[in-house]
């Protein structure tokens, strides 16, 4: 990656992907299961911000997104598939 690429993903666009794909899981995950999702995101962006340091490039690679999500629904929120919205 060079180093104009890392520059420009900056913290808000971080929390720009986790927001668009927090809507994505909205869509498929149960009310309940996704607020508990929604919650440890806002927990994990609340201690990100605590630690911020504007003069690091690419913060935005620090917030909790992409497979960091997937992983924390596979792993801690999916049971037998009962907690996705039934078609």
């Amino acid at each position: 990656m060079t180093r104009e690429i890392i520059d420009k993903f900056d913290l808000e666009r971080g929390f720009e992907v986790q927001r668009e794909q927090l809507s994505r899981y909205e869509k498929v995950l149960k009310p309940e299961i996704f607020l508990r999702l929604k919650q440890f995101c806002d927990k994990k962006n609340d201690e990100l911000k605590e630690s911020y340091n504007p003069s690091h490039t690419g913060n935005g690679y620090l917030v909790f997104r992409g497979s960091d999500i997937d992983m924390f629904v596979q792993n801690n929120l999916m049971l037998n598939n009962r907690h996705f919205k039934e078609d």
